[in-house]
């Protein structure tokens, strides 16, 4: 349990042992920083999610949907600064050094060009879908994380799969809510 703790505070590393918490961590300035972004529900960015250098997410009305990023676009080069699996985490650095960056992105084997400047990005916390079974109609809302935005996007998730009563019953998914 002690070797997620601070060892270069000895103070948090006896406080925390006196709690006798498997659950409770001591986070850093940056951690606790990165914590309240995630919390507020939106950050500074261009939108996206990517794992490794592919683009697998690009969240709505964001500057990367605004300038034409899609779902499995390539980044392979942001402001000069060359993107492949040797260094693709260094991505969110490329892109927080000038608040306008040029993303060039491969798609169908042809290279695009995209500029887009920083922005204020939503994170949405939940998704939706209807599932059919047996002529029922099943509304699914998976809620990933509890933020400040969580209500009001449960609140839209759920009248978009009940607009005019289309749905007969309900799951809330909240397996890896944060």
């Amino acid at each position: 349990m002690f070797e997620l703790f601070d060892k270069d505070s000895p103070c948090s590393y006896r406080m925390m042992g006196y709690l006798e918490d498997n659950y409770s961590i001591y986070l850093n300035e940056d951690e606790t920083d990165e914590l309240s972004k995630t919390l507020d529900g939106s950050y500074q960015g261009i939108g996206i999610v990517a794992s490794g250098n592919i683009v697998y997410n690009v969240y709505k009305n964001s500057p990367a949907e605004v300038a034409g990023l899609k779902i499995g676009d390539e980044i392979i080069d942001i402001n000069g600064n060359k993107v492949d699996m040797s260094n693709y985490e260094k991505i969110t650095e490329f892109l927080k050094k000038d608040k306008e960056n040029k993303i060039v992105v491969k798609r169908d084997k042809k290279e695009y060009t995209f500029t887009m400047v920083l922005g204020k990005v939503n994170v949405p916390s939940t998704s939706e879908n209807v599932i059919e079974s047996k002529g029922k109609r099943i509304g699914y809302i998976s809620l990933t994380t509890f933020s400040a935005n969580s209500a009001e996007d449960f609140q839209n998730s759920l009248l978009a799969l009940n607009k005019d009563g289309e749905i007969d019953s309900l799951i809330i998914d909240l397996r890896g809510n944060t």
